[in-house]
C-alpha cells in the first residue's frame, strides 16, 4: 500500500477494547501513535476504581512514514483498517492532534459528542486553550467551544469564558 502523506497522522480503526495493546505494541515497533485517554471512576463491587478509557473507542491515531509502518501496524492484533477516503489512507493534519492533546492534557472538564454541532467559527484568546479553533454552540443551555475530529465524526466540547472568545468572520 502506497502512503500518500508520509509523516502525517492517520486513524487506525481497532477492534473493541485493543486500543490499548495495539497502541503499547507500537511502541515498541518505535510507531509513533496517540491514544487519547480520559479518566472515568466506575463502581466495581461497592469500591470506586478510577479507570482510564480511550476518549474515542476502536480508534488510535498513527503517524505512518513507509509502506513497511503501515504494514506493522496493520498485522497487530486487534487492528482492523486505516478509515479512507477516495480509496487513499486518509491523512489528519498534526494540528487536530495537538488540539486534542491540549484538551484532554489540560481540563477535565470537556465532553466527549458524538456527531458534529454546527455553530459560529471561534478562535479562543488566552487561558490553557490559547490559539485552538472551534465552533461556538448551545449545549444543554451552556455556550461552549466545540473541537471536531471530523474524520471520526466526533467532537470534544470544552467550557469556556466569553471573554476568552473571538469571533472569526
Amino acid at each position: 500500500m502506497k502512503i500518500h502523506s508520509p509523516g502525517n497522522w492517520h486513524v487506525l480503526y481497532t477492534r473493541s477494547k485493543n486500543e490499548k495493546k495495539i497502541a503499547e505494541s507500537l511502541q515498541r515497533e518505535k510507531i509513533e501513535n496517540y491514544l487519547p485517554l480520559r479518566n472515568v471512576v466506575t463502581t466495581v463491587r461497592n469500591r470506586k476504581v478510577k479507570r482510564s478509557l480511550p476518549l474515542f473507542p476502536s480508534y488510535l491515531f498513527v503517524k505512518i512514514n513507509s509502506s513497511q509502518e503501515y504494514l506493522v501496524t496493520l498485522n497487530c492484533l486487534g487492528a482492523l483498517y486505516f478509515l479512507k477516503s477516495d480509496g487513499k489512507v486518509y491523512s489528519m493534519d498534526s494540528s487536530i492532534i495537538e488540539d486534542i492533546k491540549t484538551i484532554t492534557g489540560e481540563s477535565e472538564s470537556f465532553e466527549v459528542l458524538h456527531g458534529l454541532p454546527k455553530g459560529q467559527k471561534v478562535r479562543i484568546t488566552g487561558g490553557a486553550f490559547e490559539g485552538l479553533t472551534g465552533e461556538l454552540v448551545d449545549f444543554k443551555g451552556e455556550k461552549k467551544v466545540c473541537v471536531s475530529v471530523k474524520v471520526i465524526e466526533r467532537a470534544l466540547l470544552v467550557t469556556i469564558c466569553p471573554s476568552l472568545i473571538q469571533i472569526i468572520h
